[in-house]
C-alpha cells in the first residue's frame, strides 16, 4: 500500500478530521472541538464572561454529535444578542424620554437592566436558586446603614474606591456563573485556561453557588434544544420541523435554558397554562406539549437514559378554562361544490395572479375526485400521470428529491375519475408535458419557509372561498379529502379500498392499522379501480366544464 493510501486511511480513522471542512463557528483544538464565535464591537457585555469571542467546549471529538452542539449553541448565541440589543434599544429609548438623574453610576459601564439581562440569560436557573447570594456578592452596602440593593439596580457612587471595588467583584461574579453553567452542561473545559479564568474558578469553589445552585446530573447535561437539533437530524418536513422549535422557543422563553432533569411537571402545567391564556385551541394545546413530549422520548433512548420518565406525558387539558373551541373540520356539502363550480373561476375565465395561476382551477376540481393532501397533488410531476393497463391514474409519491409524503403510507396509485377526464384533466397535462415541463404546475414554487409547493394556492384558497361565501370555519381543503372518504363509504366501497385510495391500509394478518411502506407494497391495484367506478356524485353539476377532446394530445405527450 502506497503512503498516500496510508495517509488517506489514517484520516479515515480519526473522522477525517484534516480532511473534513468544519462547519462555521466550528474549531478544532487538539482531540476537542469548540463553537467559536465573534462577539460584535456593540454587544460586548450580552456575553460578559468573554472579552473578544466566545469559546465554549461541544463535549466531543465526533463531528455528527458536534454538529448538534454546535446547533444549539449558534442558536443560543442568537438569541442572547437579539435580546440585548432589544434591551439597549429599549434602554436608550427610556434615556431619551427621562435623562438620568446627575451622579447616577453605571455599574460596569452598562444600565442595570442590560446588566440583569447579560447575567439572567447565561446564568438563568442558577440566579433563580442564588438571588440573596447574587445580591449580596454583586452589590455590598455603600455604608453599614445602607439597606443591600436588587442585582442589577444602579448605585449612585459615593466614592471612587469603593465603585472600583464594586466592578471587581462584580466582573469575577459574572466570570464564575459562567464557569457554572458552563459545568452545568457538561463541557469538560471552555477555552483555553487563562491566568484570569482560573482565578475566577478557584473563587468559584469558595463561593456559596457553587455548593447551593450546582445541579447533580448524569453525563452531560442536554436542554430541549440540544434533543431538538439531534432529533432534527432524521426529519425531512420543515413544517413539522418548525411546529417543534415553537414549542421549544416557547418552553424556554417561560422557563430558560434549563437542562432536561430539571423540568418538572409544574413547570410543564404552568407552560400548557401559558398556552390557554394565548386563547390556542385545545388540540393546538396538546400538539405542542405532545411535541415536546416525543423530543424527551426521542432523548432518552440515547441523550438522556437516566431520566425517571417524561415530564410531559399525562399532562391534561381537558376541564381548563379560557379554551379556544376546537377547529371541526368537515366535508363539503354537493350544493357547496355546486356553488363553487358556478363561480368565476370555473364560469367567467377567472384566474388569480402568481403562482396559482394553473393550480386554482384544478385543484378544487381535483378535490372530491382524487381526495388527495393539498401538498401531495401541488407536487405531483408529469411522470405521476401514468397509464396501468390502459387505466390512467396519479401516483402519489416521493421518488422526486422535492416531493416529500406525510409518511410512508402515503404512498398510492389513485385511479382517475371519468368525471376528472371529461373536464380536461388528462388534455391539461399533456399540453404540459409538451411545453417541456416537468411538473404538472410548473408555476408553484417551494421556495418558502417550509419548503412546500402547496404554500400559495394554500392561501389563494382560503380567501376565494370567502369571495364566493364559503365562510364556516370548519371547510378548508382538506375537507375534499372528508368528502371523499364520507362518499366512498355511502357508494358501497369497503373499508380496505377507501383507506388505500386516501393512504392507508388496513391488513386482514394484523390487528391495528398498518401503512403500505413503498410502490412494492402497494394494495391491489384493480381493487383501486373497482371501487373508483363506484364513487358518484350525481348531485354535482360540472357538466358545462368537459372539454370536447378530453384525451387531445395524450398519446403524443404522455407516457402510456
Amino acid at each position: 500500500m502506497s503512503q498516500s493510501s496510508n495517509a488517506v486511511r489514517r484520516l479515515a480513522l480519526v473522522g477525517g478530521k484534516s480532511a473534513a471542512k468544519l462547519p462555521q463557528y466550528m474549531h478544532r483544538r487538539g482531540d476537542m472541538l469548540y463553537f467559536k464565535r465573534k462577539i460584535p464591537a456593540d454587544a460586548a457585555d450580552a456575553f460578559p464572561a468573554f472579552k473578544e469571542q466566545v469559546w465554549k467546549a461541544l463535549g466531543t471529538n465526533l463531528l455528527a454529535k458536534a454538529k448538534v452542539r454546535l446547533a444549539v449553541e449558534v442558536t443560543e448565541f442568537n438569541l442572547t444578542l437579539a435580546a440585548f440589543r432589544r434591551n439597549k434599544a429599549a434602554q436608550e429609548r427610556d434615556q431619551e424620554r427621562e435623562p438620568a438623574p446627575p451622579g447616577l453610576a453605571l455599574v460596569g459601564g452598562r444600565s442595570g437592566e442590560a446588566q440583569t439581562q447579560g447575567l439572567l440569560e447565561a446564568v438563568r436557573p442558577a440566579v433563580a436558586s442564588a438571588t440573596v447570594e447574587i445580591a449580596a456578592l454583586a452589590l455590598p452596602a455603600a455604608s453599614p446603614s445602607t439597606e443591600p440593593r436588587p442585582l442589577g439596580q444602579a448605585v449612585v457612587g459615593q466614592e471612587a474606591q469603593l465603585e472600583a471595588d464594586r466592578l471587581k467583584l462584580l466582573r469575577s461574579l459574572e466570570a464564575g456563573l459562567e464557569q457554572l453553567r458552563l459545568m452545568t452542561q457538561g463541557a469538560e473545559s471552555a477555552v483555553p485556561a487563562s491566568p484570569a479564568r482560573s482565578r475566577a474558578e478557584q473563587k468559584l469553589q469558595h463561593s456559596p453557588l457553587a455548593t447551593a445552585v450546582a445541579p447533580r446530573v448524569v453525563g452531560p447535561t442536554q436542554t430541549l434544544m440540544h434533543l431538538l437539533e439531534d432529533w432534527k437530524q432524521t426529519q425531512t418536513r420543515p413544517r413539522t420541523i418548525s411546529a417543534y422549535e415553537t414549542a421549544v422557543m416557547e418552553f424556554r422563553k417561560l422557563h430558560g435554558t434549563i437542562p432536561v432533569e430539571a423540568i418538572t411537571r409544574p413547570m410543564v402545567r404552568a407552560y400548557r397554562d401559558h398556552l390557554i391564556d394565548q386563547g390556542l385551541s385545545k388540540g393546538t394545546i396538546e400538539n405542542r406539549i405532545g411535541f415536546l413530549s416525543t423530543l424527551i422520548r426521542h432523548g432518552m433512548t440515547e441523550l438522556v437514559e437516566h431520566l425517571a420518565g417524561n415530564p410531559f406525558e399525562r399532562i391534561g387539558v381537558v376541564g381548563a378554562s379560557g379554551l379556544k373551541p376546537k377547529k371541526d373540520r368537515r366535508a363539503y356539502e354537493v350544493w357547496e361544490l355546486n356553488l363553487l363550480y358556478a363561480s368565476e373561476l370555473y364560469t367567467q375565465g377567472y384566474r388569480p395572479e402568481g403562482q396559482s395561476i394553473d393550480a386554482a382551477y384544478w385543484l378544487p376540481l381535483m378535490g372530491p375526485f382524487v381526495g388527495g393532501r393539498i401538498e401531495e397533488l401541488c407536487q405531483l410531476a408529469i411522470s405521476d400521470v401514468q397509464s396501468i393497463n390502459g387505466v390512467w391514474c396519479l401516483r402519489i409519491c416521493n421518488l422526486d428529491e422535492d416531493q416529500k409524503l406525510k409518511n410512508e403510507g402515503s404512498f398510492r396509485r389513485v385511479p382517475l375519475h371519468d368525471e376528472l377526464i371529461k373536464c380536461g384533466f388528462l388534455a391539461y397535462a399533456a399540453k404540459v408535458a409538451a411545453a417541456g415541463h416537468r411538473r404538472l404546475f410548473p408555476t408553484l414554487s417551494n421556495r418558502n419557509a417550509n419548503e412546500i409547493y402547496s404554500n400559495s394556492p394554500g392561501k389563494w384558497w382560503g380567501r376565494y372561498c370567502d369571495r364566493i361565501g364559503l365562510t364556516d370555519h370548519r371547510l378548508d381543503y382538506h375537507s375534499f379529502r372528508y368528502l371523499m372518504k364520507q362518499r366512498l363509504g355511502l357508494c358501497g366501497v369497503e373499508n380496505e379500498p377507501r383507506d388505500a385510495l386516501l393512504g392507508h391500509w388496513a391488513s386482514d394478518s394484523n390487528a391495528k392499522r398498518v401503512y403500505m411502506r413503498a410502490e412494492e407494497n402497494q394494495y391491489p391495484f384493480p381493487s383501486l379501480v373497482a371501487a373508483m367506478k363506484k364513487l358518484r356524485y350525481d348531485e354535482l353539476r360540472i357538466e358545462h366544464l368537459y372539454v370536447a377532446h378530453p384525451y387531445e394530445g395524450v398519446g403524443e405527450h404522455l407516457v402510456r
